[in-house]
């Protein structure tokens, strides 16, 4: 895999920074878009849920309640000594009541004004904090209510019985064939994997590399080859390589591993030495 940037785009036409090595009709992968990253980054691309509050008093004190698009509600109640203000607070309240910031809601609009209700009496006094201090306690429980309520997608699993497919090799009919046995590349690691296999037609199931080491068997199959990228492949590059082999990887704790190369199959697999 090899990153470049780009620098504009006409059309099917790319304009790179620096001009990579690339072969003709190899297949680009894009992933990143400055146009796309600079669209979602702006304001206008926040989604937010909305919501309608209204405050109402009763003979303690008072409740908030927050009723969102999607009908989920809650009310809390909050006791509190009413005290007549001496200044009207209708709009220090809505002020208050709309502050919802960096939360997921955002105050709903009702004939172009702003959805909330103040069920009052009279003109009582509230402090700015203590109305801040409800406001935050709604929200978060707005929030709970609606990951309790979350209809969540679950699949239904259906038992089944068909036998194990495995596809044909590279070369050979598509359709599937069936297997006697799993050797340790299956990676089964549990009984309730190997219950899965029996149950579907595999007579014999080896266990996991992992659980039950095997002698002389390919610990990795690498799609990336020593040889190719060193330009002595035999079948691309029509390279040869000067050295003999069979070739090592040499970790820095002294392991060697040997590989071998399956050009039929354009791999290298990695053994233990």
């Amino acid at each position: 895999m090899q990153g470049f940037r780009i620098n504009r785009v006409d059309e099917n036409k790319l304009y790179p920074q620096e001009m990579p090595s690339v072969r003709p009709r190899t297949i680009l992968y894009r992933n990143f878009d400055q146009s796309f990253e600079k669209t979602l980054s702006c304001k206008s691309s926040e989604r937010k849920i909305s919501v309608s509050v209204i405050l109402a008093e009763t003979a303690i004190g008072f409740t908030l309640s927050l009723i969102d698009e999607d009908r989920v509600s809650v009310t809390l109640s909050f006791p509190y000594e009413k005290e007549l203000a001496r200044s009207p607070q209708m709009d220090n309240l809505m002020k208050q009541l709309t502050k919802l910031g960096n939360t997921p809601f955002e105050i709903g609009v009702v004939n172009g004004a702003p959805d909330v209700r103040l069920i009052l009496s009279d003109n009582w006094f509230l402090p700015a904090s203590v109305v801040t201090e409800w406001r935050r306690q709604i929200v978060e429980e707005l929030i709970k209510v609606r990951r309790i309520n979350y209809p969540r997608e679950l699949h239904k699993w259906e038992p089944t019985t068909h036998l194990f497919p495995l596809a044909g090799k590279k070369g050979e009919a598509s359709a599937p064939v069936q297997v006697q046995g799993l050797t340790y590349l299956g990676n089964v690691m549990n009984s309730h994997a190997t219950s899965f296999y029996h149950d579907h037609g595999i007579s014999f199931v080896a266990p996991a590399y992992e659980q039950q080491p095997v002698d002389d068997v390919a610990l990795m199959f690498c799609k990336h080859c020593v040889r190719y990228s060193m330009g002595w492949c035999p079948t691309h590059q029509k390279g040869r390589s000067p050295y003999h082999e069979p070739y090592y990887l040499v970790g820095t704790d002294g392991k060697r591993f040997r590989l071998e190369f399956d050009c039929r199959n354009c791999q290298m697999k990695v053994y233990a030495d």
